[in-house]
């Protein structure tokens, strides 16, 4: 994540969205991020745990919102495949 804008954040957090075949989508929120300076970086993620040892099809997208939990931006997201043998 990159604060492309000409002044800090401010608090916020991340949203990630798991759908496709995780149905009813499962959200995961990391921790509160108390800033990100103007130019600043940094590389958020979520860890999940394991998937069932079976094909599958996932969409991934993640959200960022206010620390209230507001959505401000999301990206398009991205597919996955496990076990596609």
């Amino acid at each position: 994540m990159v604060n492309t804008g000409d002044e800090p954040s401010g608090p916020f957090m991340v949203k990630f969205v798991l759908s496709g075949d995780a149905d009813p989508a499962e959200e995961y929120f990391t921790d509160e991020i108390e800033n990100l300076d103007s130019g600043g970086r940094s590389l958020l993620f979520y860890h999940y745990g394991s998937f069932a040892n079976e094909f599958a099809v996932f969409h991934l997208q993640a959200v960022i919102c206010s620390a209230d939990g507001t959505e401000i931006s999301s990206d398009q997201g991205f597919d996955f495949t496990i076990n596609s043998d």
